[in-house]
């Protein structure tokens, strides 16, 4: 894998009085102009996934105190690519906040980046930190605003391999986003407009499931 990330520009502000106590409290984090390489190797691990390994004795009475309250990521680029399917995806000119109290407390991030030439939105929260790297249930939320699609799911996840939660999923152009997706033209035939579909949606290993769906297209539902 080649380098996980290069920085234009650094800016951290700490407070000291902690660090005492072996406690982490960075009041400030300023990355301008990075460029973030994110890669999923062929058994499904992300190169994201640090190590913030405890011995058992003292993980549920020590948990981890890392705590980031001003995390800032200014005009970025961030390359994502997964071994298991040699796709690639890329956003430019993303700007990210993130703020989080501890590796065992909830997390929430805002990013508004440029994919494929159309801006996106998301906000979103992944209840603990800790629990996802270690790979046990955690529940996320995250909201997704674009020109092409809107995209809302509630549930929880298992590291990269394994979600189950509600969604929605919604855009103008189903034959737009067809043609994004596979980068071939929809079938040639009228409608394949609006679009809308929200239910129950399980994964694990790459098989989708969706349970009580409401679909809608071209207004018929």
């Amino acid at each position: 894998a080649r380098e996980f990330a290069r920085v234009d520009t650094l800016a951290v502000g700490a407070k000291l009085i902690p660090l005492l106590s072996h406690e982490i409290d960075i009041t400030r984090l300023t990355l301008q102009r990075p460029v973030i390489h994110l890669e999923i190797d062929s058994r499904g691990n992300g190169n994201w996934n640090f190590n913030f390994a405890r011995n058992d004795s003292s993980a549920s009475a020590n948990p981890a105190r890392l705590s980031i309250s001003g995390l800032k990521i200014t005009d970025g680029d961030i390359s994502y690519y997964d071994a298991r399917s040699a796709r690639r995806k890329a956003l430019s000119h993303a700007n990210v906040e993130f703020n989080m109290a501890a590796l065992d407390q909830p997390a929430v991030f805002r990013i508004d980046a440029v994919f494929e030439n159309d801006k996106l939105e998301i906000e979103g929260r992944l209840d603990s930190l800790d629990t996802y790297v270690r790979k046990v249930p955690t529940k996320v939320y995250v909201d997704l605003k674009s020109r092409p699609v809107n995209l809302r799911f509630d549930g929880s996840v298992i590291g990269t391999a394994k979600s189950a939660g509600t969604f929605h999923l919604s855009g103008p152009s189903l034959r737009d986003l067809m043609k994004r997706g596979t980068g071939a033209n929809a079938p040639t035939c009228h409608g394949l407009g609006a679009f809308s579909v929200a239910g129950n949606v399980s994964a694990e290993d790459r098989v989708y499931a969706l349970r009580g769906a409401r679909i809608s297209l071209d207004d018929m539902k």
